[in-house]
């Protein structure tokens, strides 16, 4: 295995071993969404502040690829899908959402509504990074569009 490869796997089983477990045999396994979605928050809040620091410590050697829109689009897209799915398994679980069939199991119905809506989130974020990376830098001169 390769360096970063075996760290990965050694670090995966590191938090299957030492975090989720104890979630897992300590919480009722219907109650284990709301932990996942906790540590998951706490994940993506995490990497978003890394990603700022970065961006504070190489803001001058980034400025040519101007990256704040690029950075704003894709923390968007996954902020906004991570939401949108625990408000939809939520507004399910509550009974906001009807089954559509008795024999609909829980988290179909939502699951199916955010896979809609990302399909259409997913057309607005292409005009977007259409705009955010644009294809102007990488082409020669006698090229036109």
């Amino acid at each position: 295995m390769h360096g970063m490869a075996l760290v990965a796997f050694h670090g995966n089983q590191w938090c299957t071993r030492y975090l989720l477990s104890p979630l897992i045999v300590c919480c009722r396994p219907k109650r284990f969404y709301l932990y996942q979605t906790i540590m998951y928050n706490f994940s993506i809040s995490l990497a978003l502040y890394a990603l700022v620091m970065f961006y504070h410590a190489t803001r001058d050697l980034l400025k040519p690829f101007d990256p704040i829109l690029k950075f704003l689009i894709v923390k968007f897209l996954i902020f906004l899908s991570f939401w949108q799915g625990v408000f939809l398994a939520a507004a399910e679980h509550i009974g906001w959402l009807k089954k559509a069939s008795d024999s609909d199991h829980q988290g179909v119905l939502a699951k199916g509504i955010q896979n809609f809506l990302i399909c259409l989130e997913m057309v607005v974020a292409a005009v977007m990074l259409y705009s955010a990376f644009p294809v102007r830098p990488y082409m020669k001169e006698k090229q036109v569009l």
